[in-house]
């Protein structure tokens, strides 16, 4: 428990030293303010795009599309920047050699897998929670609306799919070693999973249901109960991408 405690302040400093924790929370925290806005000025800037001759009738913008806007950029750009940040949290450490002085000084090689995993998890977690208070907070001042249904449900989802995906940057990142194939394999991942998404058959079950679901839940389309499977998926396989890098670092470290 010591070895964890100390490796885990280590990678705590690490994330403020690089400038990874706070880079992502005033990205996350840019989309929170800024998704009630865009959902409300939207419709009048398009309207000024179009020429005299054209006429173009849009609906009165509501809550739902500020919560759209949030689930659309912290599903899509909000996750890329998580993992490019992140990317490296493994292989730089493997690429210079530091995993040394501490695997020497008897740290076990799963502290240094879960140790990481658990710090890019929580800075997911921050950046997430502060992006959806913000954006709730902006949308009850611009939207007189109530928060919609199931909308914490919907987030907690994402959050769990982010999981997923940061432990497949860390499995990613003892495979290859490289920060290019790293981020390759996490790509290709997921790209797999949306793909695989598109057949009814395995809708319920796919991980990337967790995202997708996200605007059908809030607008009372989609039932948690549908893509249980998914999430009992999604959390075994987080665990089982973990324990797997976990046993595969001693490939790339001293005994």
């Amino acid at each position: 428990m010591n070895g964890f405690t100390a490796f885990l302040r280590k990678e705590w400093m690490e994330q403020w030293r690089t400038l990874r924790l706070p880079i992502l929370l005033v990205v996350f925290a840019i989309f929170g303010m800024t998704n009630p806005l865009i959902a409300k000025l939207t419709p009048e800037i398009l309207e000024g795009l179009t020429g005299d001759g054209m006429m173009i009738t849009l609906p009165e913008p509501v809550a739902m599309d500020a919560w759209a806007q949030f689930f659309k950029n912290a599903s899509q750009t909000g996750l890329f920047v998580l993992l490019i940040l992140f990317s490296g949290t493994l292989t730089g450490e493997m690429r210079r050699g530091t995993l040394t002085i501490p695997l020497s000084k008897g740290v076990a090689r799963p502290v240094v897998v879960w140790s990481k995993f658990a710090i890019t998890a929580f800075a997911w977690t921050l950046a997430l929670t502060l992006s959806f208070c913000l954006t709730a907070l902006y949308t009850r001042f611009l939207f007189p609306e109530a928060l919609p249904r199931l909308t914490a449900t919907a987030t907690l989802l994402l959050w769990l799919f982010g999981l997923l995906l940061l432990a497949t940057l860390l499995l990613s990142s003892v495979l290859t070693g490289t920060t290019a194939g790293t981020l390759l394999i996490t790509a290709g991942f997921a790209v797999v999973l949306l793909i695989a998404n598109i057949l009814p058959d395995l809708h319920g079950w796919n991980p990337a249901s967790l995202v997708q679901e996200s605007l059908p839940m809030l607008q009372g389309m989609t039932e948690v109960s549908e893509i249980r499977p998914a999430i009992r998926i999604t959390c075994f396989l987080t665990i089982s991408f973990l324990l797997l890098a976990a046993s595969l670092l001693r490939r790339f470290t001293p005994s």
